[in-house]
């Protein structure tokens, strides 16, 4: 539908709003009419609310569809069509989920029409990366850190939280060895007055587990057998991130050999892992390629 919007999903301990400037950007360009920058299930403004066990791709697949349907007063029992979304764009464990998205509500014969193509912004396939988990390890150990330090006074610990982003920065990087672009994200997501990160460290652990357990190809294959001949899935992946290897080139090739119109793998050369900040104006000009209405 011309009025469908594009939903835009973020990564792992991130939030909707790492997504904001690329968002508005490729809104702009593309002249859709909107956009939705979702949290999704324990990160940004969802983080307090309560959600439905196991913490799987496919629940927060189905937190996006009751959130959409919300949004435009259906029930998730509707057998009305509901025109969201025309596309949606997830970076990493966003793409993990728009594709997990696109496998259970779109197709032929899906009560939830509208979707016409995903983004999945360097989103590698098979299980998450070690850095993932080597991350979330420092997380947790500052995070006990600061729970230390707060609840027994400065004196209980070797280590000062300091509240300025500047020092916490250096702390970030010193003391807990994470690389400046992941500590600048990550602060991106720190209160400094509460020490709290927004995003829930049991959610983002039990996520880990889903990165394998997924069945990349076979969701892929599945989405693209059981919706028209114009859906499109396109993968655009950073050059510069070395957690692309020739093996995982080698299958998406294959992938794309098979489906020459309908699955299509880009690379910005310039770009890492984030290429949304990385090379935002090429990754908007590639977007707008195919999606310009």
């Amino acid at each position: 539908a011309s009025d469908a919007p594009f939903v835009f999903l973020h990564g792992l301990l991130g939030n909707g709003k790492n997504l904001k400037t690329f968002a508005r950007s490729a809104i702009a360009q593309t002249n859709v009419p909107s956009g939705m920058l979702l949290d999704l299930r324990g990160h940004g403004k969802s983080k307090s609310a309560v959600y439905p066990l196991p913490n799987t791709f496919e629940s927060a697949a189905h937190d996006v569809r009751r959130t959409l349907l919300a949004s435009t007063g259906a029930s998730s029992s509707s057998s009305q069509l509901v025109p969201l979304p025309r596309s949606i764009v997830g970076h990493s464990w966003g793409g993990r989920v728009t594709l997990q998205y696109a496998s259970m509500f779109s197709g032929k014969d899906s009560a939830y029409d509208g979707l016409r193509s995903i983004w999945l912004l360097d989103t590698v396939p098979g299980q998450v990366n070690d850095s993932v988990e080597q991350v979330l390890s420092s997380i947790q150990r500052f995070r006990d850190d600061a729970l230390g330090q707060s609840q027994q006074g400065e004196a209980s610990t070797e280590i000062t939280i300091p509240s300025s982003n500047k020092e916490l920065l250096e702390l970030f990087t010193s003391e807990y060895k994470l690389s400046m672009p992941i500590a600048q994200w990550l602060l991106s997501s720190y209160d400094a007055s509460t020490r709290t990160f927004s995003f829930d460290m049991q959610i983002a652990q039990d996520q880990l587990a889903e990165f394998e357990r997924q069945d990349f190809y076979g969701l892929v294959a599945s989405i693209l057998e059981e919706n028209d001949d114009d859906f499109q899935i396109h993968l655009v992946r950073g050059g510069k991130n070395a957690g692309w290897d020739v093996g995982t080139l080698q299958q998406l090739q294959n992938v794309q050999n098979q489906h020459p119109n309908r699955f299509h793998v880009h690379v910005l050369p310039k770009a890492g892992h984030w290429v949304h900040i990385d090379d935002r104006a090429g990754l908007v000009q590639l977007i707008e390629s195919y999606e310009k209405m």
